[in-house]
């Protein structure tokens, strides 16, 4: 998919609510080496940084957009590398353990998470943590005019949230925290819905399309959202899971 950092981007302060509730959860006190999964412009593994001063951390994506975004927030414990969730949880782009492997609305776009849990989980030092936040809000009425719009649906990759419970469980992790969270935002208007979904959830079925294509898409979805969002501003609730765990 063909990320737009800066569209990304105009929700700043809203996608930042969550990144700061998962990485509260995480103990500081062992952190050396740290992987930010997903990283996109890099602002928020940037905030990973100075929280952990004494880490050497390295933000993997697999947009080079996102990566010319995030490349100049670098310094000497801080870099970025191109590479998938999946060839990382692999074992490739970064050798060795880490002490926190973290993620941040970005897990949802892989699928098989009963196989990518267990490996990412794999590459975890002694005692090291995973801490994860993705959407699961598969079924909102947004998205549900994206799929109606394009006459299918883009499958995101989240599961129950019982089964993280049980996954985390089954690879050995401890002191799991699992729970699920809704994310009140006040959007100006249903074409502010559309611009946040502009971001990430509409890059799916835009890839899909003929560029030719993308305006009349665009058009008739605005036009839905409008009569599904009638009010200003509009109440957009954004339904989040967050589970953490630390290896024995």
């Amino acid at each position: 998919m063909e990320w737009d950092p800066e569209q990304y981007d105009k929700f700043r302060a809203a996608r930042e609510q969550p990144f700061a509730d998962v990485a509260g959860l995480v103990d500081g006190l062992r952190v050396r080496r740290v992987v930010d999964l997903g990283c996109g412009p890099g602002n928020l593994t940037r905030k990973l940084a100075e929280k952990f001063r004494d880490a050497d951390i390295v933000g993997i994506d697999s947009s080079p957009a996102m990566l010319a975004q995030a490349a100049p927030l670098g310094g000497l414990h801080l870099r970025f590398a191109q590479a998938t969730i999946e060839e990382f949880a692999d074992g490739l782009a970064v050798d060795g353990d880490f002490d926190l492997i973290f993620s941040n609305a970005a897990l949802h776009w892989v699928p098989d998470h009963e196989r990518l849990i267990p490996k990412l989980v794999g590459r975890l030092g002694l005692e090291g943590q995973l801490a994860v936040q993705l959407p699961a809000d598969d079924y909102n009425p947004a998205r549900v005019i994206f799929s109606d719009v394009a006459g299918w649906r883009h499958q995101m990759g989240t599961l129950d949230i019982a089964q993280y419970a049980e996954l985390l469980n089954a690879a050995g992790l401890e002191e799991l925290t699992v729970f699920e969270k809704i994310y009140p935002h006040i959007l100006r208007d249903a074409d502010a819905v559309l611009e946040w979904a502009k971001g990430t959830a509409l890059l799916p079925y835009l890839e899909r399309l003929p560029p030719a294509q993308h305006a009349h898409y665009l058009d008739e979805v605005r036009r839905r959202l409008h009569a599904k969002y009638t009010g200003r501003p509009v109440f957009f609730p954004f339904r989040r899971i967050i589970f953490y765990g630390r290896r024995a």
